[in-house]
């Protein structure tokens, strides 16, 4: 069903969204900077209540960063807010842009980039009841009243396939996963139904709906078995055809080459046409090895490795939480995983090739202890580098390791102080941006954020190495902070770069200075 077929819906179904952006409209552009101190991040919007993984993050097509969040552990609303480039918040407090009557069930919501702009809903709500929003850069509604995916469909997962087009997978009761191809206005552009048996009745849940390069999407899913999970994988074609005869199977069909329930699997696209999925291998004994696996699934349906898979990382340890990362320069994958057990928590990172071969040895390379074993990270691979953010009770640090698996000694600090939970980083232009949720005093657990420029330091982007205020002028300000850096020795101010802080660095920064803003 299009969005003009869902024009009859009553007007009350946009009420949330009409009044934000109401708000927002009547509070104006919320003046805000990137800060440039880690004792005062900036705050994107109020929260209630630290239940995990909170909210989602994408950096748009004009550079800005949208954050979407629920803003209540009972009954509240979907909010959304935009920061432009410079740090300047869309409103004080975000925009409402959907009702969320639901009490203790707190996901990222269901959001993709589509231009300059955001698609959204609330993770796994019934379109016919909230119907997805599209917002443009100033928070208005693109489409009116929204999008309704069929009969009985709930969001699961999309992805933006470029050109403003994005592809759906929702999950219905109807036995069937249903695929969705919309365009920049919200229109079907395959105008009919795409469905996929699942095989497993209704009882699923959709992982990624992977672009294959070509218009299509390769859609994962999986299900649950009496202790572990079997996941599944199909091709819808450009067109809205079903690309395979019959969906499948990606890991051995024995009762030990299942996955894991306690943590999901990820998939990315290969670059080729094709996309990985990487998951846990599925054990229920506290103290058996569950080691982190890798498949490739190719255009045509055929898995490159054996049924179970290449393993990440040869080490007996347990491996969790698989976040994969992909260099656009060769293809390979960049895996950060949680390793260990209890007390003996770290985060460790794999470089693989396509082809499953491990690059930084066997075990893959350690990034950092965790001080707790449900301390959250996130890892983005950008610069040659890949960074991990890490979210504790001391707050926020990022963490990184070169493109041949060696640490980087340095450590930057997002967030001086904690407790810092449900941490999400992207990579905006050549700069990092983290957001994430401060767990406060009672219910005042507001989300915050961060950008980082390439040099570590802290604020806006920077015109020049000179400007390390990061507000986009030179002024004495920079020449302030420069000495600060300098007088306690931290690697911004090694302007040679040489390793010394000495008068040659002091030079080489009057000289960037002196050669002004471009």
């Amino acid at each position: 069903m299009s969005h003009q077929q869902a024009a009859t819906r009553s007007e009350s179904v946009n009420a949330a969204l009409i009044g934000g952006v109401l708000c927002a409209m009547l509070a104006g552009s919320a003046f805000a900077a990137w800060p440039t101190d880690p004792a005062s991040p900036l705050v994107v919007g109020s929260a209630e209540g630290t239940f995990g993984p909170r909210q989602s993050m994408l950096v748009s097509d004009d550079g800005a960063v949208w954050v979407s969040w629920q803003d209540s552990f009972c009954v509240g609303s979907v909010r959304a807010q935009r920061i432009a480039p410079d740090g300047t918040l869309l409103s004080v407090d975000g925009i409402e842009t959907q009702d969320d009557p639901t009490c203790g069930f707190l996901l990222p919501p269901m959001m993709v980039t589509s231009g300059d702009s955001i698609v959204l809903g609330r993770a796994q709500s019934p379109t016919q009841e909230f119907p997805l929003q599209s917002l443009l850069p100033d928070g208005s509604p693109r489409w009116t009243p929204g999008y309704i995916a069929g009969d009985i469909s709930y969001l699961q997962a999309g992805s933006s396939l470029g050109n403003g087009e994005i592809v759906l997978a929702s999950w219905g009761n109807n036995f069937h996963l249903r695929v969705d191809r919309l365009d920049a206005a919200g229109d079907s552009v395959w105008g009919g139904e795409t469905l996929l048996p699942s095989i497993t009745g209704s009882n699923y849940r959709v992982i990624a709906a992977v672009p294959d390069e070509l218009g299509g999407a390769i859609v994962f899913w999986d299900a649950p078995t009496a202790y572990r999970r079997v996941a599944y994988v199909n091709r819808v074609d450009e067109d809205g055809s079903i690309a395979w005869s019959s969906s499948v199977r990606i890991f051995g069909t024995d009762l030990f080459n299942e996955g894991s329930r306690h943590t999901p699997p990820v998939a990315v696209r290969d670059g080729a046409g094709g996309a990985v999925f990487v998951w846990t291998h599925g054990q229920e004994s506290g103290s058996t090895p569950v080691p982190i696996k890798m498949q490739r699934v190719n255009n045509d349906g055929s898995l490159s490795f054996p049924f179970e898979g290449v393993r990440v990382s040869t080490s007996a340890d347990r491996q969790f939480d698989a976040d994969v990362e992909r260099d656009e320069a060769t293809g390979d994958l960049l895996i950060t995983w949680r390793n260990g057990f209890l007390a003996e928590t770290s985060v460790r990172a794999q470089r693989m090739t396509l082809t499953g071969e491990r690059l930084w040895g066997d075990e893959g390379v350690e990034i950092t202890p965790l001080n707790d074993m449900n301390d959250a990270f996130d890892a983005v691979w950008n610069n040659g580098t890949l960074a991990v953010a890490i979210a504790d009770d001391n707050g926020v640090r990022v963490h990184r390791v070169d493109g041949s698996g060696t640490p980087i000694d340095e450590t930057w600090t997002a967030a001086s102080s904690g407790p810092a939970e449900s941490v999400v980083m992207k990579a905006a232009d050549d700069a990092l941006v983290i957001s994430w949720q401060h767990n406060g005093p009672g219910n005042d657990d507001p989300i915050l954020a961060q950008r980082i420029n390439p040099n570590g330091l802290l604020g806006g982007p920077m015109c020049n190495a000179a400007d390390f205020t990061g507000d986009g002028s030179l002024d004495v300000f920079d020449v302030f902070a420069f000495l600060d850096a300098f007088n306690n020795a931290q690697q911004p101010a090694d302007f040679v770069p040489d390793g010394l802080f000495d008068i040659f660095d002091v030079f080489a920064y009057l000289d960037a200075f002196n050669a002004g803003c471009p």
